[in-house]
């Protein structure tokens, strides 16, 4: 049944009574967490055939190891024989259990991280949606836009529903010629920018946009895509509209007055005057004259 090795692999002395008798059946070294599993192979094997077994062993010393037998069942007068090699792959399976422990650490890491990195977008996304910032990123080769929900809620688009079918649809006609030549400098200068536009809504509606612009290459294609992080100024463009109207109708108003105006600053030098103003000093100064 045995050889000298496997009497050395399970630490028996090979001219030693006991360990002759108690070879006769090797299973009695076998692990018991390990004996059930190979016996019901073994069953399974006895009428012929490959065997391929990985159990553990308790060698006379207390000490266990890993044994891998391999090799092949067949029928004799006497009953099945089992014609194999055993290998003592201890050290590969304490190799293999510190990878697996390994693995499990570094597993637990990149969760660790993952959460982390989850935990932190969420809070860049809280913090860009209470300032109205929203984000959107352009292929520059597929020509594919993407949008965030703000930026979708910006231009009427249901979210994660169709959206446009570029980045250049969203922008005022009489805008895209400055935004086009822009974008093509950001990509050649690889520096970022902030540009303003007009954008048209699903619905028709004109908004007015400020945003950073920035090119990414990628190292994988010979294009890259760029990426936006925009505000809607729309509120800000409409009062600065109403505060240039306010100040014409003013002026307007200050120029048609009868009677002479002059507006000093804070150093009480002349700011402006209308023309009756004008008009009071041609007035004095043709007094004076006419007094010399």
């Amino acid at each position: 049944f045995s050889s000298r090795r496997r009497h050395t692999r399970f630490k028996c002395d090979w001219s030693s009574d006991v360990c002759s008798s108690d070879l006769l059946s090797f299973v009695d070294a076998i692990h018991p967490a390990d004996l059930d599993r190979v016996l019901e192979a073994l069953n399974g094997q006895a009428q012929g055939g490959p065997f391929d077994q990985q159990y553990r062993i308790r060698r006379p010393d207390g000490t266990e190891r890993w044994i891998w037998d391999h090799g092949e069942s067949f029928e004799h007068s006497t009953g099945p024989v089992f014609v194999g090699a055993a290998l003592d792959i201890t050290q590969h399976k304490e190799t293999e259990a510190r990878l697996a422990d390994e693995n499990v650490r570094l597993e637990q890491q990149v969760g660790q991280k993952t959460l982390d990195l989850h935990k932190t977008r969420r809070r860049l996304e809280l913090a860009a949606s209470a300032a109205g910032v929203g984000f959107w990123q352009l292929d520059t080769a597929t020509k594919r836009f993407r949008m965030d929900h703000t930026t979708e809620r910006r231009y009427g688009y249901p979210p994660d529903g169709p959206g446009p079918r570029t980045g250049l649809d969203l922008l005022h006609p009489d805008d895209r010629p400055a935004m086009l030549a822009a974008l093509a400098k950001i990509k050649s200068s690889l520096r970022s920018d902030v540009l303003r536009y007009r954008t048209v809504t699903a619905d028709g509606v004109v908004r007015h946009i400020e945003c950073g612009v920035a090119y990414e290459s990628s190292d994988v294609a010979e294009e890259g895509f760029f990426l936006g992080a925009s505000r809607d100024v729309t509120p800000a463009v409409e009062q600065a509209v109403r505060l240039q109207e306010r100040d014409a109708y003013i002026r307007a108003i200050f120029d048609v007055m009868p009677n002479p105006a002059v507006v000093v600053d804070v150093s009480l030098r002349i700011d402006r005057y209308n023309p009756a103003f004008l008009q009071l000093l041609d007035g004095v100064e043709e007094t004076h004259s006419t007094s010399l």
